[in-house]
């Protein structure tokens, strides 16, 4: 099973984002950019996955901490950020270009 894994890595981590992010209306909608960020952050996850497991196993399976270690992860960080947002402002007050930063829009 582990050839047919091979195979969709290079799918998703190349063939995908470089089709989707080809014309040059992709690059500028946010919307688009958010997905393929997240595709080949879960692309990369699976690639991590495939570079470890086909040493430990023979046979394609998953266990409850292949998830679980990723998922807590995610949610340490966003509990850190969330946190460290609560006690600094995240916007740069007093800038002199702020203003014109807020007005930029491509």
């Amino acid at each position: 099973g582990w050839e047919y894994f091979s195979v969709g890595l290079i799918v998703f981590q190349f063939a995908v984002p470089y089709l989707v992010l080809l014309p040059q209306e992709a690059k500028m909608d946010p919307k688009r950019l958010k997905f393929m960020a997240i595709w080949l952050l879960v692309a990369h996850l699976i690639d991590m996955y495939w570079l470890v497991l086909p040493t430990h196993s023979k046979t394609l399976g998953f266990a409850w901490y292949e998830i679980g270690y990723p998922a807590a992860l995610v949610g340490l960080v966003i509990v850190t950020l969330a946190f460290m947002v609560k006690r600094r402002n995240p916007v740069p007050v007093g800038d002199p270009k702020l203003e014109r930063a807020m007005e930029f829009h491509l």
